[in-house]
């Protein structure tokens, strides 16, 4: 995927009914629009929105979300996900470099997310971005049984890439 087949835009509250649907088309559990309407609308909460790029400046269907908070000098991913049908296009890789840019450029030092100890594809690209686990929330997705799963905490040390 190119820079020119898929358009990342910073988006807020108005989003709010796109993400929830792109939520409940990537997740089993989603959150519902008026959760994400009141994180939107939070100081320190962004979005950014990916869909396919047409070149004639109009919208396309959504493709992927990555949404953040950011609090003094820390950035938490809360929610991130790419529709099924166009995973393994880059989109996700997309995404989540235009958040990490805009985390550095709000001089913030560590990223956090949690990612379900299942999700290879997920864990395979943060480690490509440096993420490294730092905890694990036993039994954090699913209803807490035997089917649920952990989630390992993951942190990004901004800090040293600004060095580097």
């Amino acid at each position: 995927m190119t820079p020119r087949q898929v358009r990342l835009e910073f988006r807020g509250a108005e989003a709010a009914s796109t993400v929830a649907e792109l939520q409940r088309r990537c997740f089993e559990e989603a959150w519902g629009r008026s959760a994400i309407a009141d994180l939107l609308g939070m100081s320190g909460v962004f979005c950014v929105v990916a869909a396919k790029d047409a070149g004639l400046g109009v919208d396309t269907e959504p493709w992927g979300f990555i949404m953040c908070r950011i609090a003094a000098d820390e950035c938490e991913v809360l929610s991130f996900g790419v529709l099924p049908a166009v995973r393994r296009r880059g989109v996700a890789r997309e995404l989540l470099a235009t958040a990490l840019d805009h985390a550095a450029e709000n001089q913030t030092n560590k990223v956090f997310l949690e990612v379900s100890d299942g999700n290879i594809a997920a864990t395979t690209l943060y480690g490509g971005f440096g993420f490294r686990i730092v905890g694990t929330r036993r039994g954090y997705y699913g209803d807490r049984t035997e089917l649920s799963s952990d989630a390992h905490v993951l942190a990004l040390d901004l800090s040293d890439a600004k060095s580097s």
